[in-house]
């Protein structure tokens, strides 16, 4: 049985197919630190390493200075240095997934038919 976040993630996958969604989050900051992202580390679902850096980007950028509950810069040393004192599997995943939701919630994509698993 597959999950929502499995479908989630592979889902993913298919955002660098959409110049549109990837162009505008070049505008927001990015952390050159996510550059070194090897996000096949953290999750095992096929998400190239651009897409998670762009929409963990976003979440950083746009949703965590709102509600964030960890601090960021020890986070992406620990994800990008594969530790886990301040990075884990589901943090991860979450901040993918609440990036995702940025991007729904900003027009972004236009549909979030596409986060949840539609296939054209």
């Amino acid at each position: 049985m597959r999950t929502d976040t499995a479908r989630l993630l592979e889902s993913l996958g298919r955002l660098s197919s959409f110049p549109s969604a990837t162009e505008s989050a070049t505008a927001t900051r990015r952390d050159p630190r996510l550059e070194d992202l090897d996000v096949s580390y953290w999750v095992s679902s096929p998400v190239p390493n651009r897409v998670a850096s762009l929409v963990m980007s976003l979440y950083l950028d746009a949703i965590h200075p709102l509600v964030g509950s960890f601090d960021p810069d020890l986070f992406i040393n620990d994800l990008i240095s594969h530790r886990h004192l301040h990075c884990s599997r589901l943090l991860v995943i979450a901040v993918i997934y609440l990036g995702c939701v940025s991007f729904a919630l900003l027009g972004v994509l236009g549909s979030a038919d596409m986060l949840m698993g539609y296939h054209s």
